[in-house]
């Protein structure tokens, strides 16, 4: 804006949420780990198998894989819908 002096900086969604939420007692981040599948039990994700084929169980999973990996991760996980992922066999 013009004749307006900022001081702009870049944060993270790390910087902004995560930092503050790492004190809660339910919150577990496991970093540096390849995830294979995701685990349903109905329509409730409870886990993840990693590459390496170990199981973590979970209450509650959230998935933040980026833009390509996201859609590739639920649909080997057998969260596909009709139509959807036909031709990433």
């Amino acid at each position: 804006m013009p004749g307006i002096a900022r001081a702009l900086s870049q944060s993270s969604s790390a910087d902004a949420y995560l930092v503050a939420a790492m004190s809660r007692p339910n919150l577990d981040v496991i970093t540096d780990r390849v995830v294979a599948t995701i685990r349903f039990a109905g329509r409730s994700a409870n886990g993840v198998v990693t590459a390496e084929g170990d199981v973590i169980a979970a209450d509650r999973v959230g998935c933040a894989a980026g833009a390509i990996h996201t859609p590739a991760l639920l649909l080997r996980s057998g969260a596909a819908t009709a139509g959807v992922g036909g031709r990433l066999s």
